[in-house]
């Protein structure tokens, strides 16, 4: 009888799947994209809106993302068999913007994780692999350093350069799990400097025709913030981002933008069910 085959990616290989093979000129950009199986929503919106949305199935799967909140959310569950044709699901939502700072002598760049994952154990007897895994990243450049789309997470400008990353493969028991991580980098920075900024969060379960329930619930959501350690203020290209203010003169030279949730169909295609014979 034909097996289905392990489908396995580890969160390190997923992170470096979500490098986009495209980049996007902007000042400033959001970006939230929902997948489940064919069905997706989102893309990118650059020196437009400041906030975006999208949800596919049913809000089986659903992103947001608001510059003006700092707020990245994401949400993935389904139950196997319900979806057929569609057992790997994804979410993710980015954003980035260009700062620059009035007499600030340092400053504290924060994301913070929170959410819940849920999922049943597997089935005994199924060789099929359910997994489940997220990405949550910072990075901060100086202006125009040259960042893109296919250097974004190796880039060797990053100034700030933070990683989270989760994976839950072939739970033996249901699994209740409450997550809190905090990214966080400091810098030195002189007044009117200006910093590219960027900020990542997704999450993805691979069914792989295992039935049963499994969710990544991060919809309490991931949020950003940036701190300066007289209170100085700082301006932003979009004039929304939390905290900020618009900057004088027009928009400071862009950078550009890391798109990294256009590797979500990447990721998804190394994921999906091979079939093929497994030895037991």
């Amino acid at each position: 009888m034909a097996i289905r085959a392990k489908a396995v990616l580890g969160a390190a290989a997923m992170a470096g799947a979500m490098a986009f093979a495209g980049t996007a000129q902007a000042a400033y950009f959001v970006n939230a994209v929902a997948s489940l199986g064919a069905e997706q929503d989102g893309g990118i919106q650059s020196n437009g809106p400041t906030s975006a949305s999208a949800s596919v199935a049913g809000g089986s799967s659903q992103a947001s993302v608001d510059l003006s909140t700092g707020k990245a959310k994401a949400y993935v569950g389904f139950y196997g068999p319900d979806s057929p044709g569609g057992d790997f699901g994804s979410a993710g939502a980015v954003f980035g913007d260009t700062v620059t700072f009035t007499g600030a002598t340092t400053a504290t760049f924060n994301f913070a994780i929170e959410g819940i994952i849920d999922s049943d154990a597997i089935q005994a007897g199924n060789t099929s692999t359910l997994q489940l895994f997220g990405v949550g990243a910072i990075r901060v450049f100086q202006a125009g350093s040259g960042a893109t789309a296919n250097n974004f997470f190796n880039h060797a400008g990053a100034l700030v350069s933070k990683t989270w990353t989760y994976e839950l493969r072939n739970p033996a028991e249901a699994t209740y799990e409450e997550i809190y991580h905090l990214l966080s980098g400091t810098l030195d920075v002189s007044p009117g400097a200006s910093y590219d900024i960027f900020t990542s969060f997704s999450v993805g379960i691979a069914m792989n025709g295992q039935p049963v329930f499994a969710s990544m619930d991060f919809l309490n959501t991931a949020t950003y913030g940036i701190e300066t350690a007289d209170g100085s203020a700082f301006g932003s290209a979009s004039g929304a981002l939390v905290g900020s203010t618009p900057i004088p003169g027009g928009v400071p030279e862009p950078g550009t933008w890391a798109l990294m949730i256009g590797g979500f169909g990447l990721a998804g295609a190394g994921l999906r069910r091979r079939r093929g014979a497994l030895l037991a």
